[in-house]
């Protein structure tokens, strides 16, 4: 017997972006979280990227790139959320901030760390310095929104939706709120928010989103002390995979997530007394399990951790540095800066430094820059602003009356080979029939970036099973279509890094993803007929003819080296033609490329005028 089975791309999908947990789940795990089973040679404590670790570096003074965002007597020392997000869709990594009581975008014009400044709307700080920003694309539309606690405001969040161009403001609660983060937490797909209330401490409000952005207050965490709820961010401690919640300030508090049995309510699970000003999760000790670093602010002024051992009940406090860093205690954050495997520390006050892990949780600290006054400021972050293959970590820092961002120029060469190995993801709890295996990274021309995955019915047998691939990544953004398709419940998937020389661009990952479907009940024989989708070029216009309507598409186009340029259309496509004239500045070659999840067809587009 012959079925004949109409499909649309409506795949169901799992995708990370994110290595910086580590090592140490080899699963089965039902949702890609921060981590992976295994790595070698390649970072482990990078935010949104995993490449090979670097082999020699200067830590000199000349390591570093000091570049001024911003001068405004309007910058508070408390502001909090300056932060790197992909606000116009161009490829380039923009900030958010505060501002002189507005939320501001300073926008990447891709010329060596040279941003110029735009508004988002206002939000009045009531003459207090807590403000907090916090780039999420909250409606999921593919434009990153940003979200706002102000005292004088409360908190709302922004939405864009013209590339930065246009902005509306959805006000979810009045003042007074200072801080604002974003996770799933039920895991219903639909990114929620968490606020912190008051004045400069306070409850922690979690606001569930129902997905169509309507928010609805469904926890206000009440704290043992009015002194709690400061800086509240999701981490994962108990590895279940869903999102719990840690607090610093006079007293340091876990909350975990009730998780399967009462999805995104939280409980305290741990509690402490040190006066933390700064706090961040990290495997600082590379065990497997999420720590939590943190900045002494009362008494000693070192930096301490709370190292998990995995159940998220159970911590035990370390101190990390002695004698003494009172300037740079007052913000801290725990990342691999150095790119040599191991999380450091960074930190700011009076001064911005780091401390460089050189093994068994032992620090040597370096000075970066001297600020304007002592705890002049409270917040720092570490990201990778750098346009090319270059995974380095750059520091943003705010301090009275200024945005920073310190440019890490210190990584000259990186590892030769490493590779990473996921952990085995639980597609559901019934079997799914596999379709495309995808990615996208930054290929520089002298690195090879290969896949391998498997999978299994069992997660049990999927370590015995052969890998399929390699696969060789050819295009920044790509997939490719398992064939055949097998019917399974667990996948897994490996990557390997192997520059040909020793450059000082590398391989850079920042996205896999795995698509599949619902599998065909028996051994039936099957005819699938996928909607005859056309996409071709005529003058200087693209054509678009779906065949059939199709749920969820998006028409994007990048230059030959693989680099996104601009989204010509995102969302669902009728049974029609669709005409589109692309606004590009320079003349070249384009590619335009359609996908429809899995689904990918790419066409060349020449601007010659």
């Amino acid at each position: 017997m012959i079925y004949l089975l109409i499909v649309f791309c409506v795949w169901e999908k799992q995708i990370q972006t994110d290595w910086m947990g580590g090592t140490g789940i080899p699963g089965p795990v039902t949702k890609w979280n921060t981590r992976y089973y295994e790595g070698d040679s390649v970072t482990t404590a990078i935010e949104g990227q995993v490449s090979l670790i670097a082999t020699s570096r200067d830590y000199t003074s000349a390591g570093w790139a000091r570049h001024s965002i911003e001068l405004h007597p309007g910058i508070l020392n408390h502001a909090q959320g300056l932060m790197p997000a992909d606000i116009d869709n161009d490829g380039l990594k923009d900030l958010v901030a505060h501002t002189n009581d507005s939320v501001v975008w300073y926008k990447n014009t891709g010329s060596n760390y040279v941003f110029s400044k735009q508004i988002i709307g206002f939000a009045s700080s009531g003459g207090i310095s807590t403000t907090c920003v916090f780039p999420s694309d909250l409606d999921k539309d593919g434009d990153v929104d940003v979200l706002a606690a102000t005292i004088g405001s409360g908190v709302a969040w922004f939405e864009n939706q013209n590339n930065g161009s246009v902005w509306i403001c959805h006000q979810i609660a009045g003042g007074p709120y200072h801080r604002v983060s974003s996770a799933d937490v039920d895991l219903d797909g639909d990114l929620d928010m968490i606020a912190v209330q008051n004045t400069w401490y306070g409850n922690i409000d979690i606001f569930e989103n129902d997905g169509a952005q309507n928010f609805t207050l469904t926890q206000a965490l009440s704290n043992r002390a009015t002194t709690d709820g400061w800086r509240v961010y999701p981490a994962d401690f108990n590895k279940d995979g869903y999102p719990d919640l840690y607090s610093v300030l006079y007293n340091v508090c876990i909350y975990l997530n009730d998780g399967a049995s009462n999805p995104g309510h939280f409980t305290e699970s741990f509690y402490a007394t040190l006066y933390s000003d700064g706090g961040w999760p990290s495997d600082i000790n590379m065990d497997g399990n999420m720590d939590l670093v943190c900045g002494e602010y009362g008494v000693d002024r070192n930096f301490y951790a709370f190292l998990g051992d995995g159940t998220g009940t159970n911590f035990t406090q370390q101190a990390l540095t002695s004698g003494g860093f009172q300037d740079y205690t007052d913000g801290a954050m725990a990342i691999d800066l150095d790119l040599d495997g191991l999380p450091d520390i960074l930190g700011t006050a009076a001064r911005v430094g780091w401390f460089r892990q050189t093994g068994a949780l032992t620090f040597t600290p370096y000075n970066i820059d001297n600020l304007s006054g002592y705890s002049s400021s409270h917040w720092i972050y570490a990201a990778s602003l750098n346009n090319k293959c270059n995974p380095s970590m750059d520091i943003l820092v705010t301090q009275e009356g200024e945005h920073i961002v310190y440019e890490n120029k210190m990584i000259k060469s990186f590892a030769d080979s490493g590779g990473v190995i996921s952990s085995i993801l639980e597609l559901s709890d019934t079997h799914k029939e596999l379709k495309y295996f995808g990615w996208n990274a930054c290929l520089p021309g002298d690195s090879t970036l290969a896949f391998w995955c498997r999978a299994d019915t069992s997660g049990s047998t999927i370590n015995s099973t052969s890998w399929m691939g390699p696969y060789y990544a050819i295009k920044n953004i790509d997939s490719i279509k398992l064939s055949p398709a097998p019917c399974v419940r667990y996948f897994q998937y490996k990557v390997e890094f192997a520059p040909q020389d020793t450059p000082v661009d590398v391989a850079v990952l920042y996205e896999v993803s795995v698509s599949y479907d619902t599998c065909v009940g028996g051994n039936v024989e099957e005819t699938k007929t996928v909607s005859k989708l056309s996409l071709e070029i005529i003058g200087n216009k693209i054509m678009l003819s779906p065949g059939k309507r199709i749920d969820q598409a998006e028409l994007c186009i990048y230059n030959t080296a693989g680099e996104f340029v601009q989204t010509l259309y995102k969302g669902e496509l009728k049974n029609k033609t669709y005409t589109f004239t692309p606004e590009l500045k320079r003349k070249g070659v384009y590619l335009v490329i359609c996908k429809c999840d899995g689904n990918t067809q790419t066409v060349k587009f020449v601007k010659v005028k």
